[in-house]
């Protein structure tokens, strides 16, 4: 007797919850028609199911739309979270577009990389009511204002570079059409979390102007990957973010800009009251540039993730770990006998150091294990790790 045939339709996902992806689509949905009809229909299942449209053959990729379309009319299954590579291709890229368009109303998540569109493709308008996450890499700014606009749903959009390649010669002003996508989308998406904007293109497509006033949500984390020099973001830019960021201050625990001026500086420690994770990727190789503690910042004991991977010298490091009291983990670009000296005698909370490169001849693991014999007021606790995977 198949116990599908006896259980409610009603209680299926609750079975179907405790099983994985793999297990549902590879051996449940073999077992009998029922259970076949049960997996097809499930919310459960088909949340836990990533649709993987990636193929290095445009065949390949055209039979799997095909048999996605004819899994759909034979049994109504609704794909909730897509990823998508389309490798550039604009013949690909056209039928995924299309795609989109006939699985909109079920789509949650959708991340997509390398889309390409001819010239004469009208990217036209879609909705996507349900679309909570997206995520979007080398996708052409017409598509990536479609889909910014799609839904107000949103609580997690990462966009990346628009181009594989970005050039200093590159007009990178934004276009009408870009800024009032950019203001619909954060002007809708009460609900969004999470932000990540990331290349020249996006980034001032969100601070070419003073967009403060579109924002309706409370972020609590922010990403900003300018991939520009600190010279080259102009004090209206710098300006616009600060704005952008007041009104995130009583909600935003996550934030990392990797170049910035001392105003951001500033601000991120002083006027960020829940702030716990910090990073810069600002390199102080010249002190003349300015000096941190010239810059009136008070301590924020909130913080306790600090990561400063590109900073060199002992004591621009040290003026940032004053400022951290109750730090736990922090990310530096390289470590020596001064730095672990300094941070087991200061900071008493602090559990994790992890660096880039090790300027001490014999390893600093040797080095802090002696210094705890020596001294056992110091923080013992300390974990020393390389950051293997840096970028």
């Amino acid at each position: 007797m198949d116990p599908f045939d006896k259980i409610p339709e009603d209680i299926h996902d609750e079975v179907l919850k405790y099983f994985k992806a793999e297990d549902m689509i590879e051996v449940l949905s073999l077992v009998s028609k029922a259970w076949y009809s049960a997996v097809a229909s499930s919310n459960i299942c088909m949340r836990k199911i990533k649709l993987n449209l990636r193929s290095k053959r445009k065949n390949d990729f055209t039979e799997r739309i095909e048999t996605l379309n004819w899994m759909s009319r034979k049994d109504g299954r609704s794909f909730q979270h897509l990823q998508i590579n389309c490798l550039l291709d604009e013949g690909i890229s056209q039928e995924v577009w299309s795609f989109l368009h006939s699985r909109a109303e079920s789509i949650e998540t959708i991340n997509i990389r390398s889309m390409k569109f001819e010239s004469d493709f009208i990217v036209t308008n879609i909705k996507l009511p349900k679309l909570e996450e997206l995520k979007m890499m080398f996708v052409p700014r017409d598509a990536m204002n479609c889909l910014m606009t799609s839904t107000s749903s949103l609580k997690t959009m990462i966009l990346r570079n628009e181009f594989p390649l970005c050039y200093d010669g590159v007009d990178y002003t934004p276009s009408e059409t870009t800024i009032k996508s950019v203001q619909y989308c954060i002007s809708a998406n009460t609900k969004l979390e999470d932000l990540e904007i990331q290349g020249r293109p996006n980034f001032f497509g969100f601070f070419h102007k003073d967009l403060s006033e579109y924002v309706s949500f409370n972020l609590s984390k922010l990403v900003l990957k300018v991939e520009m020099s600190v010279e080259k973001i102009s004090t209206e830019c710098e300006s616009n973010i600060i704005k952008f960021m007041k009104r995130q201050a009583n909600s935003l625990e996550h934030f990392y800009i990797d170049s910035c001026g001392t105003n951001i500086i500033q601000f991120a420690f002083n006027s960020m009251p829940v702030l716990n994770f910090l990073r810069f990727d600002i390199e102080l190789r010249e002190p003349n540039k300015f000096n941190i503690k010239e810059l009136n910042i008070e301590p924020n004991e909130k913080i306790k993730y600090l990561e400063l991977p590109y900073i060199v010298l002992f004591d621009e490091v040290k003026d940032f770990l004053d400022l951290v009291p109750n730090v736990e983990e922090i990310l530096i670009g390289h470590i020596n006998p001064r730095v672990i000296e300094y941070t087991a005698n200061n900071l008493q909370k602090l559990k994790s150091i992890v660096y880039r490169y090790d300027d001490s001849a014999g390893g600093c693991d040797k080095v802090y294990a002696d210094m705890k014999i020596q001294n056992h007021e110091m923080n013992q606790n300390i974990t020393l790790s390389l950051y293997n995977d840096f970028l």
